[in-house]
């Protein structure tokens, strides 16, 4: 059972310590906090109904009462289903009235998802746990208020094994509940112009189109020292070709897409899914492809040429590495908690290093055909001694490429380039 909050009260923090000791630990039952931001109350998303944290009486103003809230817990059963609340989105909680008006809550300051009906219902029927966000090890019964960190990745090897120490909980989590979202990175970079993910995965190419509601983190980062993505033809072709054909890209957002057009200039393109680009040139319904991701290790397999590789380019244009994409977080979250967030992200990365075996293990499952050679290959590219921390160089590549894209007019407005820390 997840309770989301607003307020940290010491007669809330107490009736969760009771409840859960004297009631839902026995059946099996966990319990998270969830704190949340209350000016985004419009923005929620729930799957169940939640009633509101200001309450006419006080159910736990004492021992007496809070005790009387117990029993109600064990006399009243009724049907329905524990469900795990995802809060989709963060935000204040929705009060939602029901018959008879808003149904009371387990304690006051909280407001919890489908409070007496399923609970009761649990405890009722003493059915099995529903699992916690939180790793065992950390406490069968969590009464920490955890702050909602929706992550938003690419489903990819490297992606998947910079994560891995979260996913699979060998990092502490401390105050934070993370739910892992898998998309595309077109479709993250679209989301980030909504700010709809506290912490994501972005090309770094579309960060200045987000700058108002994002900063980099100072980890998290793909870079290519000397490599990166690839432009493929069936046919021989120079890279000045390339203006006088149609190029199939991943996405127009894309850090791909930009250092193309840093290196020849203007030319006909159109978009498609990135695991798609491939096909779609080796069938000769495109020219020319620019390659993302796996399909620079396995573009010789479909019988495709490289036209050019735009990490080569780069290094031979300025000495330095290439960034491709970058992680951020929301400046709303505020400096205090993008601090300890930034630590716990960094673990995460750390571990994976230190525990390659066991991240590849995880990290193929994502590798889309890759055998374990060239996955360990292809995240050895892009998870290395750059992804834990920039450092001079790989901020000095940010500011280098951030700048030739400003001075080509891909941006409106100044770039402002700012890291957490």
């Amino acid at each position: 059972m997840r309770v989301v909050r607003r307020e940290a009260e010491g007669a809330v923090d107490a009736g969760l310590e009771l409840l859960g000791k004297d009631v839902l630990e026995p059946v099996g039952l966990v319990v998270d906090g969830v704190d949340v931001q209350p000016e985004r109350a419009r923005e929620v998303e729930l799957d169940q109904p939640v009633v509101p944290d200001h309450l006419d009486g006080d159910l736990l103003a004492g021992a007496r009462e809070a005790y009387a809230a117990i029993r109600r817990v064990l006399d009243e059963t009724q049907s329905g289903e524990l469900l795990d609340h995802p809060a989709r989105r963060r935000g204040r909680d929705l009060p939602v009235a029901g018959e008879g008006g808003y149904r009371y809550a387990l304690a006051v300051g909280l407001e919890v998802v489908e409070p007496l009906q399923v609970v009761l219902d649990r405890v009722g029927q003493r059915r099995l746990a529903h699992g916690s966000s939180v790793r065992r090890r950390y406490g069968a019964v969590s009464l920490r208020r955890l702050l909602l960190i929706r992550l938003g990745h690419s489903p990819d090897p490297d992606d998947a094994f910079m994560f891995w120490g979260l996913a699979s909980g060998e990092v502490d989590p401390r105050q934070f509940e993370f739910e892992h979202v898998l998309r595309d990175i077109q479709s993250l970079n679209e989301w980030a112009l909504e700010g709809k993910l506290e912490v994501t995965a972005i090309s770094l190419a579309a960060y200045p189109l987000v700058q108002e509601d994002y900063v980099l983190l100072p980890h998290g980062a793909s870079m290519g020292a000397g490599y990166g993505p690839i432009v493929v033809s069936r046919e021989e072709l120079s890279p000045a070709d390339l203006r006088e054909i149609e190029v199939v890209v991943p996405g127009q957002l894309t850090t791909a897409f930009l250092v193309l057009r840093l290196a020849v200039g203007e030319f006909a393109w159109r978009a498609l899914p990135f695991d798609e680009i491939l096909d779609e040139v080796a069938s000769g319904r495109a020219n020319a492809g620019l390659l993302i991701h796996e399909g620079q290790l396995t573009y010789q397999d479909a019988g495709l040429k490289k036209v050019l590789d735009l990490g080569e380019w780069w290094l031979l244009e300025t000495g330095l590495p290439l960034p491709l994409g970058a992680n951020v977080a929301r400046r709303d979250l505020g400096a205090g908690t993008l601090f300890d967030l930034s630590d716990v992200l960094r673990d995460s990365i750390q571990a994976g290093l230190d525990n390659r075996g066991e991240a590849m293990e995880y990290a193929l499952q994502f590798g889309r055909g890759l055998d374990a050679e060239l996955a360990d290959r292809f995240v050895g590219m892009y998870v290395n001694e750059l992804t834990c921390d920039y450092g001079e160089e790989g901020r000095q590549a940010v500011r280098e490429l951030l700048r030739r894209a400003q001075a080509i007019g891909a941006y409106q407005q100044p770039v402002r380039v700012e890291f957490v820390g």
